[in-house]
């Protein structure tokens, strides 16, 4: 099963990953992230339940960082994420631009 869900609660919005977060899920991510744009929220990324993740999925990251660089977003965490999911991180280096936890 694969599935996004979100909640926010304050100015905390938590993304919640079940399964591959891979290209089928870009698009539901992308809408939440537009919900938000130009407000004052710090997001985590929620990935307890995430199986893996692909290249789709890391752009579109990436690409968020950047969009919400000069905005009100204040920070985006990513966390519970499997060791598999972790050397992906590593390798694209997105504890430059991510606080991973």
């Amino acid at each position: 099963m694969q599935d996004l869900k979100w909640a926010k609660n304050n100015k905390v919005m938590t993304v919640t990953i079940n399964g591959a977060f891979n290209a089928h899920l870009v698009q539901a991510f992308r809408k939440v992230f537009l919900e938000i744009e130009g407000q004052d929220t710090t997001i985590v990324i929620d990935l307890a339940d995430a199986e893996y993740i692909d290249s789709a999925a890391l752009g579109l990251m990436i690409h968020m960082k950047k969009k919400f660089k000069d905005s009100n977003l204040n920070i985006i965490k990513i966390i519970n994420s499997n060791d598999r999911i972790l050397k992906v991180f590593q390798i694209m280096c997105f504890h430059d631009m991510f606080e991973i936890g």
